[in-house]
């Protein structure tokens, strides 16, 4: 079985922070940003803590229009 974590225990890397970044903005959730970078999703959650991002856990609910009729 492959390591599903890659990255497991290494120190991020500027180019690792700069894609939590770029994916943060995606509006990710914390599980695909942690599969994207080879992480787990709490280390996720503690570097973009650390540069001040909000990642969330679950993905947004789905908006609901009222119905025009």
């Amino acid at each position: 079985m492959p390591n599903e974590r890659p990255n497991h225990r290494q120190a991020w890397t500027p180019e690792q922070i700069a894609e939590l970044m770029r994916l943060s903005r995606q509006n990710l959730t914390a599980q695909e940003i942690a599969s994207e970078l080879g992480r787990t999703e709490e280390a996720v959650q503690l570097k973009a803590r650390e540069h001040g991002l909000v990642i969330s856990k679950a993905p947004p609910a789905p908006r609901r229009f009222a119905n025009p009729d």
